[in-house]
C-alpha cells in the first residue's frame, strides 16, 4: 500500500492484494482486515476477501513467544519439502475443503471459539504433514510443548483457549477477551516463555502520517 501510494497509483483493495501475496499469504489477508480468506487461483484471481469485520468475533491472540534463534528451515523451504516428501500431503489436501467450509461457517455465526478450535485442529493436521516430510521438519522445542499442554491444563479448569502455531515454535493462543487474563497469567509462568503479547483482529491495511522507524 505504501509503495502504491508512493508511485501514485490508486489502486483496489484487491490489486493491493493480488501484490502483497507476492510477499506472502498473510500480508495479502492483511490487506482487508478482519477475518479474511486467501481465495485459491492464478496470479490474477487469488486475492484475499474480508469474511467478516475485526470487532465481529469476541476475538483474542495470545503471541507466546518462546524461539530463540532463526528457525533452519524457512518456511518457503519447508513447504516445498512438504508437498514434495510428505505420505499425508495429499490427505490434507482432501481434509481442507470441508475444513474451509466449516471455518467460513463459523465466522459467519459470529463463533470466536469455532474459529479457535478449528484454528487448533489444521495446526496439528499441518504439523503431521511437516513431521513426515523427508527430511522430517521437526519445528517444535521442549517450551512449545510446554506451552500446548498448559494451554490444554487451561481447558480443564474452565478457561475457553486453544493453540494455533505456523512453521514454527511460537505459540498463538486463542480465547475470548474476559479469558485473556487468566490465560495471560498461566502462560507467562510456562518454562521457556520469554514474550507475551496480546493482540485483536486489525482493520485493514491504512498509510499513517507519521513514519514508523
Amino acid at each position: 500500500m505504501a509503495a502504491a501510494a508512493a508511485a501514485g497509483l490508486s489502486l483496489a483493495t484487491s490489486e493491493l492484494s493480488r501484490l502483497a501475496r507476492l510477499g506472502s499469504g498473510s500480508a495479502s489477508r492483511s490487506i482487508p482486515g478482519g477475518f479474511a480468506e486467501l481465495l485459491a487461483g492464478d496470479d490474477a484471481h487469488s486475492v484475499a476477501v474480508r469474511l467478516a469485520g475485526p470487532d465481529e468475533l469476541d476475538f483474542r491472540t495470545l503471541a507466546v513467544g518462546v524461539a530463540r534463534a532463526p528457525k533452519k528451515v524457512p518456511s518457503s523451504q519447508g513447504m516445498r519439502i512438504t508437498t514434495a516428501t510428505s505420505p499425508f500431503f495429499a490427505a490434507r489436501l482432501a481434509y481442507l475443503v470441508p475444513a474451509l467450509e466449516r471455518m467460513r461457517a463459523a465466522i459467519r455465526a459470529k463463533d470466536a471459539l469455532g474459529v479457535a478450535q478449528l484454528a487448533e485442529a489444521d495446526t496439528l493436521n499441518m504439523h503431521a504433514t511437516m513431521l513426515t516430510s523427508d527430511p522430517p521438519l521437526v519445528y517444535w522445542s521442549a517450551a512449545t510443548l510446554d506451552v500446548i499442554h498448559e494451554v490444554l491444563s487451561l481447558r480443564e479448569t474452565g478457561v475457553d483457549a486453544y493453540f494455533s502455531i505456523d512453521a514454527g515454535e511460537n505459540v498463538f493462543v486463542n480465547c475470548r477477551a474476559r479469558d485473556v487474563p487468566a490465560a495471560s497469567e498461566r502462560l507467562r509462568k510456562v518454562r521457556g516463555v520469554s514474550t507475551l503479547v496480546v493482540s485483536a483482529p486489525g482493520g485493514p491495511a491504512r498509510l499513517v502520517g507519521d513514519p514508523l522507524f
